[in-house]
This record gives structure tokens, C-alpha cells and sequence, in this order.
């Protein structure tokens, strides 16, 4: 996958950088982003947490995004999994300083790797997965408009914690006009 940008109205997508740890770090702090994620949870230093996205870098198979905000770097979000042949991206990785929580800064920048993912990248299906436990990520990707598909049970591995649970949740090509819809509207009110 290409590097790509994107950027709406209030926030721009840049490819996540090794050197974007600090200022994500500083982002992280306010929050627990790493919870329900099946990477260290105990994030407690810049060193850290530049460790992480450099492991991050390293693994993934589509392209993890930093959020900017006010051009600061305020969390993260991106594609994971991209499978071309079969036409379907997973949209992860994804959280928020808290003090942007609720503000339509995760709703535009879902609507930006959405559009890139239904046009660009001409897929059939965006899917998301949450842990089970995660309530009030799991009513966000419905507020989203994805549908919930079902659970994996004893998915993976925590590295702080029990086995986690995932709830899988998608958005398919002939949705997304509809989703893309009410998402503008949504940030426009």
C-alpha cells in the first residue's frame, strides 16, 4: 500500500513515523489506548512508546495513520490487513487523545479512510474489530454505521491481561453510500 494523506476539515491523516512518539506519548497520556489492545498496555515513556510504533511499522500489511489535530499529533488510526485480491481493508489501530473524544474528529477521520478505502483502493468491504469488553468503542463503530458481525472468541493473546474476545464489525461497498451519508451529516450538525 502506497503512503498515502488524507484531510478533511479538522483533521489530517499523515503516515505514522518512528519520530511521531513523543508527541504521542504526550497524546496517550490523558488516556488508556493501549487497554483493550493486545500490545503492552504500561506505555510510560516517549522511549516506549517509539519502541511500539517502530514494532508497529515493522508488521503491518496496510498503513497506520497518525491524527493531527491543530497540527499536533492527537492518536492514531490507519488501514491493517489490506488484502487486495479479495477487495477488503480492516480499519484500526485506532484511538483518541481524550480531550477529542466526542468532538467528530474519529467520525471525520473514519469518513477519510473510509472514502479512500471505497474509492482509491476500490474495496468491497472495511471491517473493524474491537475487544468485547471495549463497550464504548464497540457503540462507536455502530454510531459509525458498521454492522456487528459477531464475536472470535479467544481471538488473542493479551500481553497484560486474559485472552480477549473480538468483535468484528464491517461496513460493505453497497452500505457505504448510506454510511457516508449520514457521516457528513453528522459532522455538519
Amino acid at each position: 500500500m502506497e503512503p498515502i494523506e488524507l484531510e478533511g476539515p479538522r483533521v489530517r491523516l499523515i503516515p505514522l513515523e518512528a519520530s511521531h512518539a513523543e508527541a504521542l506519548f504526550e497524546a496517550a497520556r490523558d488516556t488508556e489506548p493501549f487497554r483493550y489492545m493486545p500490545i503492552p498496555a504500561s506505555i510510560d515513556s516517549a522511549a516506549k512508546m517509539r519502541a511500539l510504533l517502530e514494532a508497529i511499522l515493522d508488521g503491518n500489511t496496510g498503513q497506520v495513520m497518525t491524527q493531527v489535530v491543530e497540527g499536533k499529533p492527537v492518536g492514531t488510526t490507519g488501514f491493517w490487513d489490506y488484502k487486495e485480491q479479495h477487495r477488503s481493508v480492516e480499519i484500526g489501530f485506532s484511538w483518541l487523545t481524550r480531550r477529542l473524544q466526542g468532538t467528530g474528529v474519529n467520525t471525520e477521520s473514519k469518513l477519510l479512510l473510509m472514502r479512500h478505502a471505497f474509492g482509491p483502493l476500490e474495496c468491497m468491504r472495511v471491517e473493524f474489530k474491537t475487544d468485547s469488553r471495549n463497550v464504548r468503542s464497540q457503540r462507536a463503530l455502530e454510531k459509525l454505521g458498521a454492522v456487528r458481525e459477531g464475536v472470535l472468541r479467544s481471538h488473542y493473546t493479551m500481553l497484560e491481561g486474559p485472552r480477549r474476545d473480538s468483535v468484528y464489525y464491517s461496513v460493505l461497498r453497497e452500505e457505504w453510500p448510506d454510511v457516508e451519508r449520514s457521516l457528513e451529516a453528522r459532522l455538519q450538525s
